[in-house]
């Protein structure tokens, strides 16, 4: 609690944010840059201006139980939805709905996602190079194949620049 000011439980501001609508809970608070829902959960750092937490997760926290960091909420309602482009201006992002979440870890998420798909469905790298096993390599930084090609190619450029300004 802060001096001069009692502090709202969670669930009461969880609560005061949540449009209910026949299919999704829709957060009508702050969004984050991403367009998640964002709450502050000051039940963690009482002193302070709390923890940030996504409104999906919160809502996962408060009616299903805690939830590991290194899990995501994967938006259900979203997948389900084909029309939609996904990004910043989803709708589903602003759904905190918990029985259109569940639990999935971060690549897991990407792949099903619309990026997911999309790269699934490609055969060929923006250069035309065919997206095969000889040819392709997927990158542990990024949930996305790389062409060997383009690298190599790459690599060559690079290292031909490193000599010339040696």
């Amino acid at each position: 609690m802060r001096r001069g000011r009692t502090v709202k439980s969670l669930a009461a501001r969880f609560w005061a944010k949540v449009e209910i609508t026949p299919t999704c809970w829709l957060w009508t608070g702050r969004l984050d840059r991403d367009g998640y829902g964002e709450i502050r959960d000051e039940s963690v750092e009482p002193r302070k201006k709390g923890k940030r937490l996504r409104a999906h997760r919160a809502a996962y926290k408060l009616l299903v139980g805690p939830l590991a960091d290194e899990l995501t909420l994967d938006h259900l309602c979203h997948n389900a939805d084909k029309t939609c482009k996904g990004g910043p201006k989803c709708p589903h992002r602003r759904c905190v709905r918990p029985d259109h979440t569940e639990p999935a870890s971060s690549t897991l998420n990407t792949k099903r996602g619309r990026v997911g798909i999309n790269q699934r469905e490609k055969t060929h790298c923006p250069k035309g190079h065919p997206y095969n096993d000889a040819n392709t390599w997927n990158s542990k930084l990024r949930p996305s194949r790389q062409c060997r090609v383009c690298g190599r190619e790459r690599a060559r450029r690079y290292r031909k620049e490193r000599r010339e300004n040696a």
